[in-house]
């Protein structure tokens, strides 16, 4: 895959996420609900989402797709090491919060609210990042394929 490629996909990842935070968001707000049904549902659906979502399952700070990118190979060192660090923290969020959703019951979703807030942040945060670095590194790959050793 060329760096012009791998930044399509990534933007299109981007907005898979996004779909992602809104319904993950709207799943947390019914877990804070006032009554035990409601709470219940929220719960279930959070479950759900986990489950079938790579981007709470995946592991961030093992992405070397993302790591390895055309894309990312472009960026300084400090940039490259700022995203495995933030890969890394994503990854132990992650973890965290679904270690507490396998022992949240509806009588305290309180602190489960917290880590999904924490991990939905910090999604928000590394999605902003990456976008800050492809704007950054978009010149490029629109004018000049040849300082990466790709072919269009």
């Amino acid at each position: 895959m060329n760096a012009k490629d791998a930044a399509e996909t990534l933007y299109k990842e981007h907005e898979e996420l996004a779909g992602f935070l809104t319904a993950f968001e709207n799943a947390l707000e019914l877990a804070l609900a006032g009554d035990d049904e409601t709470r219940g549902l929220g719960l279930s659906r959070l479950r759900e989402i986990v489950e079938r979502s790579t981007h709470i399952r995946g592991s961030f700070s093992q992405d070397s797709e993302v790591l390895t990118s055309p894309v990312f190979l472009q960026v300084s060192n400090t940039e490259r090491t700022q995203l495995k660090q933030k890969l890394f923290h994503l990854e132990r969020a992650s973890y965290e919060f679904r270690k507490e959703l396998a022992f949240t019951t509806t009588l305290s979703t309180e602190g489960l609210a917290e880590q999904g807030r924490r991990l939905e942040d910090m999604l928000r945060q590394e999605i902003a990042f990456e976008e800050e670095l492809l704007r950054a590194i978009e010149p490029g790959l629109a004018n000049d394929w040849t300082h990466l050793g790709l072919k269009e």
